[in-house]
């Protein structure tokens, strides 16, 4: 899907309609307000929400080998597609991200340089949204890499309460990573500063990014539980 989408906004330009069809809907439907605070608060709740999540779990993972491997595999892909905290919002850092926003070069909806302020904005290139790939990357690395390692953690030193807490959510982890890139996509395309196949894109290479990390970081687990042995 990914690589569909990245041919399409390159050379076919077929889903360009169904773009240009949504930017004008959120034009005409939806409230400056509504579209400055999707910009500001919503474009960025579920990343915040992870990384701090990420943060407080830090010290549970650094004390256990299957912990430090989980956290240093999600550093690795948050230098790849991430994005870090700057004065209470987010900017795009990722290694990845950046490099295919520059092969692309797809300018952002025009409409949004009226809200945010023309120089800035043009410098900044939409394909695919950053936003979107780091939300499903913080919150999937979260679930899915971060949260059964310290799970694991909290059962060998007894603290069952918590670990039982960290099951009932992980039990959830793939329609929860799948609602926060939903969040995040919609809030970016009503903030009119991405088409709908930037957002799109963005959510698949997020997921890509997951789906590698995990996969190495069970590789390496079964490693070092055998060298263990």
């Amino acid at each position: 899907i990914l690589a569909a989408l990245t041919v399409d906004v390159t050379a076919l330009h077929a889903v360009q309609p169904l773009d240009t069809f949504v930017a004008d809907a959120v034009q005409s439907h939806v409230p400056r307000e509504a579209r400055v605070f999707a910009s500001h608060v919503t474009s960025n709740a579920c990343i915040d929400a992870a990384l701090a999540a990420s943060v407080a779990l830090a010290p549970t993972l650094a004390a256990t080998p299957r912990g430090r491997r989980a956290g240093k595999a999600a550093l690795a892909g948050h230098a790849l597609g991430g994005f870090v905290p700057h004065l209470g919002f987010v900017q795009p850092t990722g290694v990845l991200v950046g490099a295919v926003k520059y092969a692309v070069q797809r300018p952002r909806p025009p409409a949004g340089a009226a809200l945010y302020g023309g120089a800035a904005y043009g410098q900044s290139f939409a394909f695919p949204s950053g936003h979107t790939t780091a939300a499903v990357l913080w919150v999937g690395t979260l679930l899915f890499a971060l949260l059964p390692a310290a799970e694991e953690a909290w059962r060998e030193e007894g603290a069952d309460t918590w670990a039982d807490a960290a099951a009932a959510v992980r039990e959830r982890a793939l329609p929860l990573t799948a609602a926060a890139g939903g969040i995040t996509a919609a809030s970016r395309v009503v903030a009119d500063v991405h088409w709908l196949t930037d957002v799109s894109a963005g959510g698949c290479l997020g997921a890509c990014m997951v789906i590698t990390l995990v996969t190495c970081l069970e590789r390496a687990d079964g490693a070092g539980d055998a060298g263990d042995r």
